[in-house]
């Protein structure tokens, strides 16, 4: 029983591990790949964690080359605004070409993954797959 458990804990983990890896190999190719340009902060909403932490989601406008204007939420919370930055000011955005609504404010965002990150997540997600499947061989007797 106590082995099942183990092993349940183990694929919960692995799953939220790639999850997590995806995330991150996400923001690092968008990044890596994506198209900059300069926006202009439209807004922002706070929100607050389960910790009382407050985390602002801010909203941008900025125009493709083709002329069409975009205007969305970034993803990736901040802890706080920029000291001096208010609604009305540029900031720096990159977009996927495919799906300009995918942005990041590479220079706001305090959460810098890279490929490092991606590679973490992806051998801790590698590693509970493995723990799960000792696990379930051990149980079954193996």
């Amino acid at each position: 029983m106590a082995m099942a458990v183990g092993a349940l804990v183990a694929v919960i983990m692995c799953t939220i591990s790639a999850f997590c890896a995806m995330a991150a190999h996400r923001i690092y190719r968008l990044r890596l790949h994506g198209v900059r340009t300069t926006g202009r902060l439209v807004d922002y909403r706070v929100d607050t964690d389960d910790d009382g932490d407050e985390w602002y989601f801010l909203t941008v406008a900025f125009t493709l080359p083709d002329g069409t204007q975009v205007e969305c939420e970034s993803t990736t919370p901040v802890r706080r605004l920029p000291f001096g930055l208010h609604r009305g000011d540029s900031t720096d955005v990159t977009y996927d070409p495919a799906t300009p609504r995918r942005i990041s404010l590479t220079s706001i965002e305090t959460t810098d993954r890279t490929l490092g990150d991606s590679l973490a997540y992806a051998v801790t997600s590698v590693a509970a797959l493995v723990g799960a499947a000792l696990a379930a061989v051990k149980s079954s007797g193996g």
